[in-house]
């Protein structure tokens, strides 16, 4: 989601983002609320803050049924939604000759980026966050996606992995 608004800036906010995952819209669609309750403290609950921060990123947000494929093998019955759907799975999933039979292979190109670059980008200046840095490689590892809890307890288990040998020894 992150991904696809961060490079939608550029299209209207009125044109509508589709997505095959309800779990994401309706979260989506709670962020864009004005009576909203705090999304940060739940996983990639920072990318939600930052959507609803950010005035120039809101658009309208719908589902739409995935898997075309799955219901009829014939492309002539499938509609806009379900190409964009399809074009969708197979771009995230690297089916280049996929797409090259829809699109044709030189109608589209295709860009990398890094994701910790995705994700900077995304933020909204200012937003407040939890960040990862390694001490090893001195190193800001972006920002914290998951449960902070959950990272307490991995480090907890660490430690008493760490001593518990020569505590029952």
């Amino acid at each position: 989601m992150s991904a696809a608004l961060t490079f939608s800036k550029l299209i209207s906010p009125s044109v509508p983002m589709c997505t095959d995952c309800q779990a994401v819209q309706s979260r989506t669609t709670e962020a864009l609320s004005r009576r909203r309750r705090a999304l940060g403290t739940k996983p990639q609950g920072i990318f939600y803050e930052c959507l609803a921060t950010d005035n120039h990123r809101q658009r309208p947000i719908r589902w739409v049924r995935s898997h075309p494929e799955r219901r009829t093998q014939d492309w002539n019955k499938w509609n806009y939604n379900d190409y964009g759907i399809y074009i969708a799975d197979a771009a995230a999933s690297g089916e280049w000759s996929t797409i090259d039979k829809i699109l044709g292979g030189t109608n589209y190109s295709v860009v990398t980026t890094e994701i910790t670059h995705l994700i900077d980008e995304f933020l909204t200046a200012g937003q407040w966050q939890w960040r990862r840095y390694d001490k090893f490689l001195h190193t800001d590892c972006g920002p914290m996606l998951g449960d902070v809890t959950e990272l307490q307890h991995q480090w907890d288990l660490h430690q008493y992995i760490l001593t518990r040998d020569d505590s029952y020894a």
